[in-house]
């Protein structure tokens, strides 16, 4: 026995009355832990080793006091199931290792619990914000797209299209929000129509009056976001350009819109209606500022087969002003710009005032135009009319009437009838049986009026003449003297 300090584990008192406690030890109690070390050396050279005997004291200490405490710590639990066998485990360390388990799988379930449960609280946090900050960004955007001008458009539908989710509910609200009939209500059913959200018959009415109100600026933008809707506006758009008693801005936009649309596409009942409009659709052009015909020129671009014919009967008529003239110019110069000898006749044509306007692509195309221009200078002048053939309509006169006329000092042919004495009211009778559609010229007293002439028809007043080729009118309160001539050249057709 050897003497030791007090807190040993086996101790004994010498003489109860000793004021000093005396402790003892057992000498062999210093050998235990280098026994064990030495007896289990072997064992701790290996991972399996060790945890067996990891194993062992978290048993032995767990069976002496069985506390959640002195279980073995999740990591240790896995690595003794994954590095023992556990067909060899005593029943106290069976015991302890099933314990452990459920003991584990309580707490990871509560700390997966709670970590599920704040990360769904995160999420949906992080979600509420995200969607706070991309309302506001689309209330911005939106409120951009309402206000913006036509040109603008596009870029602002595509900035909507990358966030459509958010978009398409503030469109909505917006639209209930705006005064009908402005191009704020227009802008935001063009980027509804653009992010393809479907359009009840209400709003499409409302569509179709904006686009047939909007200034020619706006119509090749809106013309481009709105063609998804082409089949569903045209009824009301061939309704519109067909109608005489619609406005002619109205006419116009039905008009720009159906060539950009359908024309082209197959559709007949279009095309036709396009063509009965091209009248008027040539005047409206050349009325429009200068500024604005590009834009038509856009629109109108499948329409212009029908189109140009009658812009250079007009261009080369007298009825123009020299600023109509020079947009008729403008237009007919873009749609032959590639034509050598289309741009030398309309040079021919149109005299000094086209050399600004047509040189540049002249100069392009010099060697067809010298060609066409060489061609034009071997051409030698006709010495009379290149009329064309009498056609199948055409009837010989009476031959009571031929006498008439000539017994009147009258002299008539194939085609035209002169006299010299014949009274008015007759000449008027003889003018409606012959259904005259032309007076060339009038010889009256002592001087000659050319290209004046009295009426046809007495009831309306007006005369339409051919001259050359070309379509007069005048009034016959213009030409007072005309009442009291008694010598006309009539041309006549009978049909």
């Amino acid at each position: 026995m050897t003497v030791t300090e007090s807190g040993g584990s086996e101790t004994s008192v010498v003489g109860g009355n000793s004021s000093e406690e005396v402790c003892y030890q057992l000498t062999h109690d210093f050998l235990v832990p280098a026994l064990r070390s030495w007896l289990s050396q072997k064992q701790r050279e290996t991972v399996e080793g060790r945890v067996e005997l990891m194993l062992e004291d978290r048993a032995a200490t767990w069976k002496a006091r069985q506390e959640n405490r002195y279980l073995p710590s999740l990591w240790e639990w896995l690595e003794i199931l994954r590095r023992t066998d556990r067909r060899r485990w005593l029943e106290g360390q069976r015991r302890m290792m099933q314990v452990a388990g459920r003991w584990h799988l309580r707490r990871s379930v509560t700390v997966l619990s709670v970590l599920l449960a704040s990360l769904l609280c995160g999420l949906f946090v992080y979600r509420r914000a995200e969607s706070a900050v991309r309302q506001r960004e689309m209330i911005d955007l939106v409120q951009g797209l309402r206000d913006a001008r036509a040109a603008v458009v596009p870029t602002d539908i595509e900035l909507l299209k990358q966030r459509a989710e958010y978009a398409v509910p503030e469109l909505r609200r917006q639209l209930l929000l705006v005064q009908a009939g402005t191009d704020q209500q227009l802008n935001l059913a063009a980027g509804l129509v653009a992010l393809g959200e479907e359009v009840d018959e209400e709003l499409l009415s409302a569509i179709e009056k904006l686009l047939l109100a909007s200034r020619l600026e706006q119509l090749p933008v809106m013309s481009g976001i709105f063609r998804a809707l082409s089949e569903r506006l045209r009824p009301g758009l061939l309704g519109v350009l067909s109608s005489v008693s619609e406005s002619p801005a109205r006419r116009l936009n039905a008009a720009c819109l159906i060539s950009s649309w359908l024309v082209g596409g197959g559709d007949a009942e279009a095309e036709s209606a396009l063509g009965s409009a091209v009248e008027f659709l040539a005047l409206e052009v050349v009325k429009q500022r200068p500024l604005d015909v590009p834009a038509l020129q856009e629109l109108l671009q499948p329409a212009f087969p029908q189109l140009l014919p009658v812009l250079t009967r007009m261009h080369s008529g007298k009825t123009l002003g020299p600023l109509q003239r020079a947009v008729a110019l403008g237009v007919l110069a873009d749609a032959v710009r590639e034509d050598a000898a289309a741009l030398v006749d309309l040079v021919l044509q149109s005299g000094e005032e086209s050399f600004g306007v047509l040189l540049p692509s002249l100069e392009r195309l010099s060697d067809g135009v010298v060609k066409r221009l060489r061609s034009v200078l071997t051409e030698k002048p006709m010495g009379q009319w290149d009329e064309e053939p009498l056609g199948a309509s055409w009837e010989e006169m009476t031959a009571v009437l031929r006498r008439e006329l000539e017994s009147c000092g009258g002299v008539v042919n194939d085609r035209s009838a002169m006299c010299l004495s014949l009274p008015f009211d007759r000449f008027l009778e003889i003018a409606e049986e012959c259904e005259c559609v032309a007076i060339d010229q009038c010889v009256c007293g002592r001087w000659r009026l050319k290209g004046v002439v009295p009426p046809v028809c007495p009831r309306s007043g007006v005369v339409m003449v051919v001259s050359g080729g070309c379509r007069l009118a005048c009034r016959w309160s213009s030409f007072p003297e005309l009442r009291r001539t008694r010598s006309w050249m009539v041309w006549y057709r009978r049909r």
